[in-house]
């Protein structure tokens, strides 16, 4: 049965001490990212590699580089439960050989996010990962693939002449996301 504005207004507006996911800003971020990731315009669903996993790293990323912080659902199992996904755990490596998508999706938003701490984990930071991640994603074609990192680095030379395509490779080599 589908939720009704009113509820779904409902469920992201309250917490409690056993569900916290209304008073976590990056829960709703994650899902607005959903919502993003829904319009671009040359993912093809029935074509693209993983779309379940690149739908679920594309809201990750959306929730970390918005909110600056790899520390996704804080407490969204409970007080002091911690992050309920972390992009700085360690081995968030492609592919990832689960049945969940949410897990499947982590080292796409792990590079982005590791490439933002590359650059400083600053405003400024945040403004190149931002506008690479977008311009990025909004001509990808393949999903969730190594062949991602080319449209980063693509992104990269035409908005700032490929100033930034040794920590591309960095951060995305670290998560086995380059071809």
């Amino acid at each position: 049965m589908p939720v009704s504005p009113t509820q779904a207004l409902t469920l992201f507006s309250r917490g409690s001490a056993q569900c916290t996911n209304g008073a976590s800003p990056t829960i709703v971020r994650h899902e607005l990212g959903h919502a993003f990731a829904s319009a671009l315009p040359l993912l093809d669903p029935n074509t693209a590699a993983d779309y379940s996993g690149f739908q679920e790293g594309v809201a990750d990323a959306v929730a970390a580089l918005s909110m600056a912080t790899p520390c996704l659902g804080r407490d969204f199992l409970g007080a002091g439960a911690g992050c309920f996904r972390d992009l700085t755990a360690p081995h968030l490596l492609y592919p990832v050989a689960n049945n969940d998508p949410h897990l499947r999706g982590l080292p796409l938003a792990a590079s982005f996010w590791d490439l933002y701490t590359y650059l400083g984990a600053n405003p400024q930071a945040q403004m190149i990962v931002s506008a690479l991640f977008l311009n990025a994603l909004w001509v990808n074609q393949t999903g969730l693939d190594p062949r991602i990192y080319l449209d980063v680095q693509r992104a990269d030379l035409v908005l700032f002449s490929g100033r930034h395509r040794r920590l591309i490779h960095a951060a995305f080599a670290r998560h086995h996301l380059v071809p």
